[in-house]
């Protein structure tokens, strides 16, 4: 939390490595945003800021790579954010695991996103069995 003008503030996550990194679990810049956002909301509740900008910052980008993603606070995102991790549990809850944030594997190179869930040793699942092996 960077305390630009309390309680106005910024939320900064910073990121080894470069927005290209390849890692297959790595967050994809839509997850990215959420994260920001739910530390925007944290803020708000548990410190009493308001949070006025978010910034994921890569600190491994090259020279002419972007090094930074732009995240919006205003309450309209922070409201969105809120209920898609309310979304997300009762979703958890009721075992539709296929129902997160993300639909796709992270990594492009994964057939399914299984193998990077970290349910999949309890998900019931075709393609979770599966990857179980």
């Amino acid at each position: 939390v960077r305390l630009d003008n309390p309680p106005r503030v910024t939320i900064i996550d910073f990121k080894s490595g470069g927005p290209d990194n390849e890692d297959r679990m790595s967050l994809d810049e839509e997850e990215m945003r959420l994260q920001v956002t739910m530390y925007g909301l944290a803020a708000r509740h548990e410190l009493e800021y308001e949070p006025d900008r978010g910034i994921v910052r890569y600190l491994g980008a090259r020279k002419g790579q972007d090094s930074e993603i732009q995240v919006d606070l205003h309450d309209g995102a922070l409201e969105k954010a809120r209920n898609t991790v309310i979304d997300n549990a009762r979703n958890i809850r009721e075992r539709r695991f296929h129902a997160g944030p993300t639909q796709g594997p992270r990594n492009k190179k994964s057939a399914s996103r299984c193998h990077e869930c970290d349910y999949l040793g309890i998900c019931g699942l075709p393609s979770a069995r599966e990857a179980r092996g």
